[in-house]
């Protein structure tokens, strides 16, 4: 049986989760292929602090935790930054 979804009018099957597009920060990890798990314990946050990021329902909460992931990661402060904000 389906169902309208009701965000954006896409027809699901019932009981199917509509898939939410990645945000930048997904796409940065998964180009990297580094885990949420993996990244906590690079950055010493709970891997649901990183699943909040990887989701957009957060943003790391200091300058000094965006230095620690970009050093983390290996990538510029700026391409960490730019992946939780638009300018």
């Amino acid at each position: 049986m389906y169902n309208e979804g009701q965000k954006q009018g896409k027809q699901t099957y019932k009981g199917e989760r509509e898939m939410k597009k990645k945000t930048e920060f997904a796409k940065l990890l998964e180009s990297l292929d580094i885990t949420g798990s993996q990244l906590a314990r690079r950055v010493d946050v709970t891997r649901a602090c990183v699943s909040k990021w990887v989701q957009g329902n957060a943003t790391p909460n200091s300058n000094e935790m965006f230095i620690k992931i970009a050093k983390a990661l290996n990538v510029s402060v700026e391409t960490i930054v730019r992946c939780f904000f638009k300018y």
